[in-house]
């Protein structure tokens, strides 16, 4: 039973691990097959861009969990970590900007309500991790 104890929590963090990789690398390929069959198929100009801010705002998602992975892999310093997931986060809330002013051009009053709820969730989300980023960066960096 004492080898149980040794490697359980091992085992453990290594599935979590790769659930927090592979939900990253998934979202990045939805996003991207996603924003090539948009590009490609839908002609509608309005839904286009609409659809094309989603999945941008999507690939910003799961990029999120993948960046200290590959700043650990390149070795980068914590303190660049905290500031490049502030960037994305920043970047995260500026589409969501875009497709509140997007989605106010929709004829269909029940899209046009949708999207803009949807959008601003996604903007209120944004600006409270965007607040919360350094808090739990310098909280990481004191242990």
């Amino acid at each position: 039973m004492f080898h149980l104890m040794l490697g359980l929590p091992v085992l453990v963090i290594l599935v979590i691990v790769i659930s927090i990789l592979l939900f990253g690398l998934f979202a990045l390929i939805a996003s991207l097959v996603g924003g090539a069959s948009t590009a490609a198929l839908v002609k509608n100009k309005l839904s286009r861009r609409l659809l094309l801010t989603g999945f941008a705002i999507l690939s910003l998602t799961g990029l999120l969990p993948l960046l200290p992975f590959i700043m650990a892999y390149i070795s980068v310093p914590f303190n660049y970590v905290t500031a490049a997931v502030m960037v994305m986060l920043i970047s995260v809330a500026v589409l969501a900007v875009v497709g509140i002013r997007f989605s106010r051009a929709i004829k269909n009053k029940l899209g046009k309500t949708a999207l803009t709820i949807l959008f601003c969730i996604i903007l209120i989300f944004a600006i409270f991790l965007t607040v919360l980023a350094p808090i739990i960066g310098n909280f990481l960096l004191s242990l």
